[in-house]
């Protein structure tokens, strides 16, 4: 049972990083410019939209960024690095 525990455990902490990037991807497509008409000039955004999108970006890239770090982490402890 202790060792279905350790696994299970390790499963959550490698997922974590998982949580940001999808939260940043929900909050890029919400907050995206509307689609222009063909041959009309873009609908510019507004401050709620660049501030969405904005939150969105961080949060995708610090996701992606902290599953690198697991990554390099595991490789360390493997002895890899």
């Amino acid at each position: 049972m202790k060792d279905l525990g350790v696994a299970l455990e390790a499963i959550l902490i490698l997922s974590l990083p998982f949580f940001p990037m999808a939260a940043g991807i929900i909050l890029r497509r919400k907050f995206a410019p509307p689609a222009a008409a063909e041959g009309a000039e873009p609908v510019t955004m507004t401050g709620a939209q660049k501030a969405g999108r904005l939150a969105g970006n961080i949060l995708l890239w610090s996701g992606i960024l902290a599953a690198l770090f697991m990554v390099i982490v595991a490789m360390n402890f493997k002895g890899w690095l």
